[in-house]
């Protein structure tokens, strides 16, 4: 019954320490040979795999892309919802342009996961 409990525990520290691995790939790839634009807040809408999702958009070579990061509740200065319509910076990869991570300047805290900013 020990024998098991150490294997599952090796396991989940083997899953956890592979997204680890892999979050860092990814942020490596934005830094290597990140490019910058500017991209469009969507909305900020409930997830189930998040507390919220903020979605975004932004343009390459004029194809639109739509990037989402997981984030906690926030309201602009405004007051606006996830700061629905702000233009923002974004990141993507050059070789990946679907690869992108958004810059919330003062907001940047309530994001989950964070390749870049």
């Amino acid at each position: 019954m020990k024998r098991k409990g150490l294997y599952f525990i090796l396991i989940i520290t083997g899953i956890i320490l592979l997204g680890h691995l892999w979050n860092h790939h990814l942020s490596q790839r934005l830094k290597k040979d990140g490019i910058f634009t500017t991209g469009k807040i969507i909305e900020l809408e409930h997830s189930r795999r998040a507390n919220f999702s903020l979605n975004y958009t932004y343009n390459v070579d004029e194809k639109i892309y739509e990037g989402s990061v997981a984030c906690s509740f926030f309201r602009c200065e405004n007051g606006k919802k996830g700061c629905k319509g702000k233009e923002v910076n974004v990141i993507y990869s050059k070789s990946d342009p679907s690869l992108s991570d958004i810059d919330l300047g003062i907001y940047n805290n309530k994001k989950g996961k964070r390749l870049y900013y």
